[in-house]
C-alpha cells in the first residue's frame, strides 16, 4: 500500500520485512523476524518449528511486559490471564511502514498486542478497507484446522488479503503469540488436535464466546469473523458506519452483532411478561441481576463504540430505551404512558398530557411496598427521600437478618412442599381419569393450563375425596387457581402469603425471645442505633464520624449483633434496578446563598450516575438519574474487555462494592439549588447516538436530560436529573433564534445564541425572558463546561444567590449529530397560597407580579413546561394551553425572567473571550 513494504509471513515460508520501497531488497533484521521453518504435518513439538519460547525460557522484562498487557487485554478470555496459563510465547516486532501479509497471522493465534499502533486492512472489491485499529491490550488471529468444519470461512476471509499496516513514523508494532497449557498433560506432543482452542473458530473472541457465549444467550451461531475481530480489537476512528466499505462492514456488524443483539432485548421483555403470566411478584420479575445488568451495558456501549467509532465512541441510547420499557412491562411504573391520553395544542407549540388521568392511575400505586413487606418482602422505604432506595441498606441486626433470610428458606421450603402436594394431586387424577393432566399443567402456552382449571372446577367434593383428593387447603386451592404445579412463593394468592408469613415470622420471634422494643431506634443498643441510621442516611458516616463508623460495624459483626448481607444478593430484593454511568467533574459544583459561594462537590470527583425508571412518568421513556449515594461502586463504564458474559462471573463484585464501603459521603447532595450543569451534559452525552439520525441504528433515540428547579421539584433531599425521549425538533420553542442569529464561538467548539423570548416582541428586554442556546458536538468539552459552571456562578453571585435566582438547563440532541444546551435564569418564584402547586398561585419576587395578575394558569418553568410539555391538571389551563400554545408559553417565559440576566450573561460572553 502506497509507500509501505509487504511481508510474506506463511507457514511455510519464513518471514521477510520490507520497511520501504528504498529497502525492498533488503530483508529486515532478525530481532524483527517471526522465525517460521517449515512445517510438516508430523506431530512433531511446536517449540521446534514454530520458533517459540517456553514460560521458564521468558526473560524477566518479557514477563513482566506480557503480565501487564494480559492485565488489560480487550478479549475476555485473555483479560487477568496469568502466565502459567500458557505454554509458549512467540514474539514477533513490526517497524514502522511494515505491511504484513500472512496467513498464520489469522490461523495461528491468538497474537496479543504488546505495543506499537497498526491497522487491519483488507480489500474489498480491489478497494482497502481499514476494518480496525490494533494497539496495547488488543488480539486477533484464531487456531484453525484442516479437520475443523468452518474453515472456508478462514479461506474466504484471507482471500480478502488481510494484512497490519503499521503507519509511516510509527512505533514498532509489537506482538505475541500465545499457545495455552495442554489441558490434558499427556505428553509434550502438541499436535493439531491436542492444541489448546482458546481462540478457535469454535470459541472465537467474537459473539460465540465474548459477546454473549453461547446460542441460549440469544446472539445466534453464524457470525462472520468480522465481528470476533471488532470485539477483540479497537474502532476505527470513524467507525463502521463512516467507513466506505459498499455496504459489506455495515452488513456484518449488523446481522453479526446488533441484531442478535435486539432479539436478546426482546427475548427478555418476553420473559417478563411470561413471568407475569405466572403469577410472579413484580419484585422478582426482572431476568438480570445488577452485575448482568451491567455487563449488558458495556457491551452495548462497546457495540456502538464499534458502530459510530473510536472518535465519538459508544453510547447507551438504545440500552436506556430497552430498560425503561422493560421496567414498564415489569410493573415499577404506576402505569404506562400509551395510556395516558397525550394531545398537541392547536398550534403545536405544546403537548398537554391529561393530569386527571395520570392522577387516577397512581390511586393504586401507594400500597404496593405494604403488601409486599405483609408478605415477607424486603421494605423498599429508606433514606431521606421517597427515591433514597436505588441502593438498599445491606446492614440487619440479628433478629432482623434470621426473620428475613432464615424465614425466606422456610417460605422457599413451604412454596417446594406445597408442590410436591400439587403433583400428588394431578398424578392421582391422571390415574383415575386415564389422562396425562401433569403434562396438561407443565404446557407453557397455557392451554394446558386452562384444562386443568376446567377439569379441577368439574369435580365435586364427594368426587375429588372418592380420588383421594382433600379438596381443601392452600395447594389444592392454589392449583384450581392456576392450573399448574406450584414452583415460586409469589405465585400464591396475596392473602395466603400474608397469613402464612405472619406465622413464619411469630414462630422466629418466639424462637429468639424476641421484644418489640428492640427493633426501634429508640434502642439503647448501639448497634440497632446503627443499623437505623445506616437505613435513614445511606452513604453517610455514624455520628458523622468515619473512625466511629467502621469502629462500631466491624465490632458489630465480629460479635454477630450486625449482620451483612453482599449486595449482589440484596439487588435481588430491590424493586428499583438501575443502569451506573461513571464520569469524571472537571469543574467544581458550586452552591451559592446570601451572594457567598461554597464547593459542594470539587473538581477531579469521580462521579457516578444511576439512572432508573421514573416510577410516576409524564413522558415516554420517562426516566430519572441520581448520584452514587456515596458507597463504592466498581467502574465499568469503559471497559478494556470484549462485554462478555462469562456464567461463572455474572455476580462478582470487587470486595468494597459487596460491602457497601462508605467511599465519597459528600455525593449525598440535595437537589434545590444546585443546579449540576456538568451532571447533565455527561449524561446527555452518554445516552444519546453519536451521529446524524441517517445513521443510527435500530432500536436507539434522542434523549433529552435535564433537571428540575425548587419551583418544580417535589423532592428536596437526594439530588437527581430526568430523562425523556426528546430532540431539538421535539420543541418548537427551542427553535427560536436571535434576531441577529447564532454566533459561532471558536473557543467553545459551536454556536451560542442568546434568545429573547416572552412578553410582545416590542417589549422593554427587561420585560421579556431570554434563554442561551449553544449547539456543540462535544457537549463534555471541558472549556465549555467550564464556561457553562462559571456563567452559573457569576449570576448567582450578581443577583444574590439561590434565594433570588433559580436556573433551566436542559440539553438534547439536535438529530444532526450534534448537541444543544439551552441554560437560562430563572426568578425562584413563591407559592402564595397552601393549594396544592398544581392549582396554586405563585409569584415572582422580584418583579412583583403574580400568575393571577398575569392571567396565567400555569406560572412555573421545569424540566417539561420551559420546552413546552405540560402535565394538566385543571380544565382552564388545558383551555389556555390548548387555544394559545405559543403565547402562553411565551408569557410563561417572560414571568420567569430575572431583569438585566440577559445583559450579565451576554457581558460575561465577551469578558471571556467566548466570541475572540
Amino acid at each position: 500500500m502506497g509507500g509501505g513494504s509487504s511481508i510474506p509471513r506463511s507457514k511455510n515460508v519464513p518471514t521477510v520485512i520490507v520497511t520501504s520501497t528504498k529497502e525492498a531488497s533488503q530483508t529486515a533484521p532478525s530481532s524483527l523476524k517471526r522465525h517460521v521453518s517449515p512445517v510438516s504435518q508430523s506431530k512433531s513439538s511446536l517449540a521446534t518449528h514454530r520458533g517459540a519460547l517456553l514460560r521458564n525460557q521468558l526473560t524477566e522484562a518479557q514477563r513482566k511486559d506480557l503480565t501487564e498487557v494480559l492485565g488489560v487485554a480487550r478479549a475476555s478470555k485473555l483479560n487477568g490471564k496469568a502466565l502459567a496459563d500458557f505454554c509458549r510465547f512467540q514474539f514477533d516486532e513490526f517497524c514502522a511502514g511494515s505491511e504484513v501479509v500472512d496467513p498464520s497471522l489469522w490461523q495461528d493465534g491468538p497474537n496479543l498486542v504488546l505495543s506499537g499502533k497498526a491497522s487491519v486492512v483488507i480489500n474489498i472489491n480491489n478497494t482497502p478497507v481499514t476494518v480496525c485499529v490494533l494497539l496495547r491490550g488488543d488480539s486477533f488471529g484464531w487456531q484453525c484446522f484442516d479437520e475443523d468444519p468452518e474453515v472456508p470461512e478462514v479461506d474466504q476471509w484471507l482471500r480478502l488479503r488481510p494484512r497490519v499496516v503499521v503507519g509511516a513514523g510509527a512505533a514498532p508494532l509489537r506482538i505475541c503469540l500465545l499457545e495455552e497449557e495442554d489441558v490434558e498433560g499427556a505428553s509434550n506432543d502438541f499436535g493439531r488436535n491436542n492444541i489448546s482452542r482458546l481462540f478457535s473458530k469454535r470459541s472465537v473472541t467474537g459473539i460465540r464466546s465474548e459477546a454473549l457465549g453461547a446460542k441460549r444467550e440469544g446472539l445466534g451461531t453464524c457470525v462472520s469473523l468480522f465481528c470476533s475481530i471488532w470485539l477483540t480489537t479497537t474502532p476505527t476512528a470513524e467507525g463502521v458506519c463512516c467507513t466506505e466499505s459498499q455496504g459489506v462492514l455495515r452488513a456484518h456488524f449488523l446481522a453479526g452483532l446488533w441484531g442478535p443483539l435486539l432479539e436478546r432485548f426482546q427475548a427478555l421483555q418476553d420473559e417478563i411478561r411470561r413471568r407475569e403470566r405466572r403469577g410472579f411478584r413484580v419484585h422478582d420479575r426482572f431476568p438480570l441481576q445488577g452485575n448482568q445488568i451491567e455487563k449488558l451495558k458495556c457491551q452495548v456501549r462497546q457495540f456502538t463504540a464499534i458502530w459510530y467509532g473510536s472518535a465519538r465512541g459508544g453510547n447507551l441510547s438504545a440500552f436506556f430505551r430497552w430498560f425503561m420499557k422493560a421496567l414498564e412491562i415489569n410493573g415499577i411504573t404506576a402505569y404506562s404512558m400509551e395510556n395516558i391520553p397525550v394531545t398537541r395544542s392547536l398550534d403545536g407549540w405544546v403537548t398537554i398530557v391529561d393530569g386527571v388521568a395520570r392522577s387516577n392511575a397512581l390511586k393504586g400505586k401507594s400500597g404496593q411496598n405494604a403488601s409486599f413487606v405483609a408478605a415477607g418482602g424486603l421494605d423498599q422505604k429508606q433514606g431521606r427521600s421517597a427515591i433514597d432506595n436505588t441502593v438498599l441498606c445491606n446492614l440487619f441486626t440479628r433478629r432482623e437478618a434470621r426473620e428475613q433470610f432464615v424465614g425466606r428458606r422456610i417460605r422457599k421450603a413451604i412454596a417446594k412442599f406445597m408442590g410436591i402436594r400439587q403433583l400428588c394431586i394431578l398424578r392421582k387424577l391422571s390415574t383415575h381419569l386415564m389422562l396425562d393432566v401433569e403434562s396438561l399443567a407443565a404446557d407453557g402456552v397455557g392451554h394446558g393450563r386452562r384444562t386443568v382449571r376446567s377439569i379441577m372446577r368439574s369435580f365435586n367434593a364427594s368426587q375429588l375425596e372418592a380420588v383421594g383428593v382433600t379438596p381443601d387447603g392452600p395447594s389444592f386451592h392454589n392449583l384450581v387457581l392456576r392450573g399448574e404445579i406450584l414452583f415460586g412463593w409469589g405465585q400464591l394468592e396475596l392473602k395466603t402469603q400474608e397469613a402464612v408469613w405472619k406465622q413464619i415470622r411469630q414462630l422466629i420471634r418466639d424462637y429468639d425471645g424476641y421484644h418489640e422494643e428492640e427493633s426501634t431506634d429508640k434502642s439503647p443498643d448501639i448497634f440497632h442505633n446503627f443499623v437505623a441510621f445506616c437505613r435513614d442516611r445511606p452513604g453517610e458516616f455514624f455520628e458523622n464520624n468515619r473512625l466511629r463508623h467502621f469502629e462500631v460495624q466491624f465490632a458489630g459483626l465480629i460479635s454477630g449483633e450486625i449482620v451483612l448481607i453482599r449486595r449482589s444478593t440484596m439487588e435481588r430484593f430491590t424493586l428499583s434496578r438501575y443502569i451506573s454511568m461513571s464520569w469524571r467533574r472537571s469543574q467544581p459544583l458550586w452552591a451559592v446563598f446570601s451572594g457567598h459561594p461554597h464547593q459542594a462537590r470539587l473538581a477531579g470527583t469521580n462521579e457516578a450516575s444511576f439512572v432508573r425508571v421514573n416510577e410516576c412518568p409524564y413522558a415516554l421513556f420517562h426516566g430519572m438519574s441520581l448520584a452514587s449515594g456515596g458507597y463504592a461502586a466498581d467502574e465499568t463504564d469503559m471497559p478494556r474487555t470484549s462485554a462478555g458474559v462469562d456464567k461463572k462471573q455474572d455476580n462478582r463484585y470487587s470486595f468494597l462494592m459487596e460491602f457497601q464501603w462508605i467511599r465519597d459521603p459528600a455525593a449525598n447532595i440535595e437537589n434545590w439549588f444546585l443546579t449540576d450543569i456538568e451532571k447533565i451534559l455527561n449524561e446527555v452525552w452518554l445516552l444519546n447516538p453519536r451521529g446524524p439520525e441517517r445513521d443510527f441504528l435500530p432500536g436507539e433515540m434522542m434523549v433529552e436530560v435535564g433537571q428540575n428547579p425548587k419551583v418544580g421539584s417535589s423532592i428536596k433531599q437526594t439530588q437527581h436529573t430526568q430523562m425523556s425521549e426528546g430532540s431539538l425538533a421535539s420543541h418548537p420553542l427551542l427553535l427560536l433564534d436571535s434576531a441577529t442569529g447564532p454566533r459561532y464561538s471558536e473557543y467553545l467548539g459551536g454556536t451560542i445564541d442568546f434568545v429573547d423570548v416572552g412578553g410582545p416582541l416590542d417589549a422593554a428586554p427587561e420585560l421579556r425572558g431570554f434563554f442561551m442556546k449553544v449547539q456543540t458536538a462535544r457537549p463534555t468539552a471541558p472549556y465549555l463546561v467550564g464556561f457553562m459552571v462559571d456563567l452559573r456562578l457569576h449570576l448567582l453571585k450578581q443577583f444574590g444567590g439561590s434565594e433570588q435566582m433559580d436556573f433551566f438547563c436542559n440539553a438534547m440532541s439536535d438529530g444532526a449529530g450534534g448537541f444543544v444546551i439551552v441554560f437560562a435564569p430563572l426568578a425562584q418564584l413563591e407559592k402564595v397560597d397552601d393549594k396544592p402547586p398544581d392549582f396554586a398561585t405563585f409569584a415572582n419576587p422580584l418583579t412583583g407580579e403574580s400568575s393571577e395578575s398575569a392571567g396565567l394558569q400555569e406560572s412555573r418553568i421545569d424540566f417539561g413546561k420551559g420546552v413546552g410539555h405540560f402535565l394538566c391538571a385543571k380544565p382552564e389551563l388545558r383551555e389556555q394551553l390548548m387555544h394559545g400554545g405559543e403565547e402562553t408559553l411565551r408569557r410563561i417565559w417572560a414571568f420567569n425572567r430575572v431583569s438585566g440576566a440577559q445583559a450579565a450573561a451576554e457581558r460575561f460572553a465577551a469578558e471571556r473571550g467566548v466570541f475572540g
